[in-house]
């Protein structure tokens, strides 16, 4: 009989109200030499880039806790293991790698196929290459290179005294949110990073959404601590995708107390703050 493989694809579900998700896991399973697979991309930066306030570090767990458990499974030599796995993929995921909890991460219908006399290493690049992990793995975190392009031109040059990493705001339900820096100049000025350089229409809106949303989450603290929001921003590179580009940034605009600084511009802002926190450090 021919050998064949079967495969679960693990996705990040941000939000069951907007029903999108990503792939983020493969769990293969190789009925010819009873072994389990688990790949993954070594970043989130696709995660990152298209949702806000994603807990990475806590994804990255859950991955690694997967890894292990499809490592632990090659070192037994369990035969009702092996049957379970083979009549009821999704069960044996369920009870033995990661359970359908409600979570985030949610493995999908298994899939069965032919080896057709490839490899499981074969195997392994294709379905890589097919559900590009691969291009995760060199995809370049956006925000954060925005965010150092800034930090590369103020460092060293401001008073601590009145600039600020991490800074967290807490609206009137107490959750946390993170502005990568602030800095005090009679208002203090959360700085924010936003990259719209994405592949798709949806991604810059679902992005515009989501900030002018927290603005608005945000504003009573706004107005009673005297916060303004300074967004780095980059420009999608697609064409295609300016019109929705220049509508999201309208519609941050209409937030209260925003500041649009294009990635062109840091230079320019980053001279500006250092002149001004120059000055109250006199």
């Amino acid at each position: 009989m021919e050998n064949t493989y079967t495969y679960s694809l693990l996705k990040y579900k941000h939000s069951s109200v907007l029903g999108e998700s990503l792939n983020v896991g493969l769990l293969v399973y190789f009925n010819s030499t009873n072994t389990l697979k688990f790949i993954y991309p070594k970043s989130l930066c696709r995660i990152k880039d298209a949702y806000d306030q994603v807990n990475d570090r806590l994804i990255k767990n859950y991955l690694k806790q997967i890894e292990h458990k499809a490592n632990s499974f090659n070192n037994l030599a369990d035969e009702l293991l092996r049957i379970e796995i083979e009549s009821d993929f999704k069960s044996f995921i369920d009870d033995y790698i990661f359970p359908s909890d409600g979570s985030s991460l949610q493995f999908e219908n298994r899939i069965l196929n032919f080896q057709y006399n490839k490899s499981n290493e074969e195997i392994i690049n294709y379905l890589n290459f097919i559900y590009l992990f691969n291009s995760g793995d060199t995809k370049i975190d956006k925000e954060y290179q925005i965010a150092k392009t800034f930090y590369d031109f103020v460092r060293d040059r401001v008073n601590e005294n009145y600039f600020f990493k991490n800074y967290e705001v807490k609206n009137k339900s107490g959750a946390i949110f993170k502005f990568r820096y602030a800095w005090q100049n009679g208002s203090l000025n959360l700085v924010k990073p936003l990259n719209f350089d994405l592949s798709e229409q949806r991604h810059i809106a679902r992005k515009a959404h989501e900030n002018y949303g927290l603005f608005i989450d945000l504003e009573p603290i706004a107005n009673e601590k005297d916060f303004k929001y300074d967004l780095l921003v980059r420009r999608p590179t697609k064409r295609t995708l300016f019109k929705e580009y220049d509508h999201s940034i309208r519609l941050l605009e209409r937030a209260n107390r925003t500041r649009i600084i294009e990635e062109n511009n840091i230079k320019e802002y980053s001279n500006d703050l250092i002149d001004v926190l120059s000055k109250k450090s006199k």
